[in-house]
């Protein structure tokens, strides 16, 4: 809105009156140098733009094969991997889909302390309030497949 009203107070305030240009220390373009310009300044444009496209596909595209690299290395690792932000599971391994007893899809979008004993979520969700600087090792007893499947048991 500003924009338009400043264009338009500006074309107002404008007035051309016809007549012969006077050229002062050739400071005057020609109409085909001046189209000439226009036209290159605006082929070297496209060009960047070209360029800063290509550039960010290529770097997109290098970003998923890392991930792909990532995921790769987390699958044939024997530990447990647990990728979580705000306590929502984002990506878990194949091992631990074999601990807990359920697929990758049933833990995404879980709530992570759900899979803690529930004798040790006060510890761990304690031990989240600390600082980094403030934090130690500590164990937690998680809840494996044989639990799972004793709830799902106790629960039918």
């Amino acid at each position: 809105m500003g924009i338009c009203s400043l264009h338009f107070t500006g074309m107002a305030a404008l007035t051309i009156t016809p007549g012969g240009a006077v050229v002062e220390d050739g400071l005057l373009l020609g109409s085909s140098t001046l189209a000439v310009t226009v036209g290159l300044v605006s082929l070297i444009l496209l060009l960047a733009s070209l360029a800063a496209t290509i550039m960010e596909q290529h770097l997109s595209q290098r970003a998923v094969q890392e991930l792909r690299r990532i995921q790769l290395m987390s699958e044939a690792s024997h530990e447990v991997l647990i990728i979580q932000r705000d306590w929502k599971i984002l990506q878990i391994n194949a091992a631990g889909t074999r601990l807990f007893g359920l697929s990758a899809a049933q833990l995404r979008g879980c709530h992570f302390p759900v899979l803690v004993h529930e004798d040790h979520r006060p510890a761990l969700l304690r031990r989240a309030g600390l600082s980094p600087e403030n934090r130690k090792p500590e164990e937690f007893l998680v809840r494996n497949a044989a639990d799972q499947a004793g709830d799902k048991t106790a629960q039918g």
